[in-house]
């Protein structure tokens, strides 16, 4: 079975429930939310070749690794960092 990493809360979300005032701060969210993907991309390539990233209808990402290994490196990564 291979592992996923899922990736969802406030980082991507943006204050989704608040309604924009505008159409140009209605740009900006969607400019900021689509860095903040662009981002979380890049630093899960940073593990290894990634096979997929899938966007849920919640917002969340849902990254799958090419090779287990990259995928069982990411789980000790972050097993360490919400462990401590």
């Amino acid at each position: 079975r291979r592992k996923k990493l899922v990736i969802s809360g406030a980082p991507l979300d943006l204050n989704a429930s608040r309604t924009p005032q505008s159409t140009a701060e209605a740009e900006l969210r969607a400019n900021e939310r689509a860095r903040r993907v662009q981002n979380v991309v890049k630093w899960c390539e940073s593990f290894g070749p990634v096979r997929k990233i899938d966007t849920k209808d919640d917002g969340s990402l849902h990254v799958y690794w090419k090779d287990w290994e990259a995928a069982d490196m990411v789980s000790g990564v972050l097993f360490c960092v919400i462990d401590v």
